[in-house]
């Protein structure tokens, strides 16, 4: 037994450290890793932040008077922005409609389904706003992304004028991105005006699967920009 014990003490307490040099290895390389994790998540987040505090990203939701589909997407995207916690995100709706420049209330059954978020609403026209302002702009039919698109031109147009003959190429810069921010939606939305109350609630339900897929690419392109 005391040969045994000779023989393999030695060994025994050059193997014990080596192992704890190991482990101990291990168990920092561990942590160094779950530290860059951490730090790359809180940079992530802050440039997040930081972008929210220096450009809000816009919206505009579009349709033809105002009253009914533009105004329910607008009241869903903001939810959804309400759960991201992206607070930057700005969200407008007009109409292309003679009618949407009479300041109009939501429609009855736009009303009861959205209550809260469309008491104050009040219908605008698109032309009252600057298309190229806005990073996205929701079309419910083709003939409203054609309007869009039109006025997009125009303000481009305009804005060469305005320029000096030495910088066309900022305009043109501007005017094609107008025009692909414009997006319709999938095989385009019917209007539910005049329609029950049945027809506006599958109308808001369309709504709102194209405003949780729309966020989600808002969110992601939000932090490519950063």
């Amino acid at each position: 037994m005391r040969k045994l014990m000779q023989f393999y003490a030695p060994r025994l307490k050059k193997r014990v450290p080596s192992r704890m040099i190991r482990v101990a290895a291990s168990c920092f390389l561990c942590v160094m890793v779950l530290a860059i994790l951490f730090f790359e998540t809180c940079c992530a987040f802050a440039t997040v932040k930081e972008y929210e505090r220096s450009e809000p990203y816009r919206i505009l939701a579009v349709c033809t008077g105002n009253t009914c589909r533009s105004p329910m997407m607008m009241v869903l995207l903001r939810r959804e922005i309400k759960e991201m916690n992206l607070s930057s995100v700005h969200v407008e709706s007009a109409g292309i409609g003679e009618k949407a420049g009479w300041k109009r209330p939501a429609s009855a059954n736009a009303l009861t389904l959205f209550p809260a978020g469309l008491s104050e609403h009040r219908s605008a026209h698109v032309s009252t706003k600057r298309i190229s302002s806005f990073h996205r702009v929701l079309c419910m039919e083709n003939k409203h992304a054609s309007y869009v698109k039109e006025q997009c031109l125009r303000e481009a147009h305009n804005s060469t004028r305005r320029q000096s003959h030495d910088e066309p190429h900022e305009s043109k810069e501007s005017s094609d991105l107008c025009v692909r921010s414009v997006r319709v939606f999938p095989g385009e939305l019917e209007d539910p005006f005049g329609k029950n109350l049945e027809e506006y609630r599958t109308c808001s339900h369309k709504l709102q699967l194209w405003a949780r897929a729309i966020m989600s690419e808002v969110s992601e392109e939000m932090m490519k920009t950063v």
